[in-house]
């Protein structure tokens, strides 16, 4: 091979290498964007694993993909780390964020938080949830999440 050869070569070398350089920080903020808000819950509820009382709460979501995690906050105590079931990118009808719940066998469990522009975090009820009665004045609740920063 020539001279000619190896100078284009280490040319295009360069350049991906620019590229790469310039794209990356982007591509890794994308995967670790984050959410945060901040609700007044009005009544006792469960989410995924975490037992929350009446009050006010924090949560921040990291990423915004199937792997992301909700992390909960209540004062300066960090309540625990939430997993999803499943995440809708296109399923953002809601025109503020908005935690759902669901009231169930006498008790109410976080089953999704909409946030605009970003989609929808759907989380598990607990496997003995066998009753989705209205024992309580309704079997929905939406509770209004004011946006933190993001």
């Amino acid at each position: 091979m020539g001279k000619g050869v190896y100078v284009t070569i280490s040319r295009l070398a360069l350049i991906a290498a620019m590229a790469l350089a310039i794209l990356a920080p982007g591509l890794g903020a994308q995967s670790q964007a984050t959410y945060k808000g901040q609700f007044n819950l009005p009544f006792d509820a469960r989410w995924g694993q975490v037992s929350m009382g009446a009050g006010d709460y924090r949560l921040e979501v990291s990423g915004f993909s199937s792997q992301s995690t909700v992390n909960i906050w209540h004062g300066n105590k960090n309540l625990g780390r939430v997993l999803l079931q499943s995440f809708d990118s296109f399923e953002n009808k809601s025109q503020d964020a908005t935690l759902v719940c669901i009231r169930h066998d006498g008790t109410c469990s976080v089953r999704a938080l909409m946030l605009p522009q970003i989609g929808t975090f759907y989380f598990s009820v607990p496997q003995d949830a066998k009753h989705l009665v209205a024992q309580q004045p309704e079997l929905l609740e939406s509770i209004h999440v004011k946006t933190a920063g993001m």
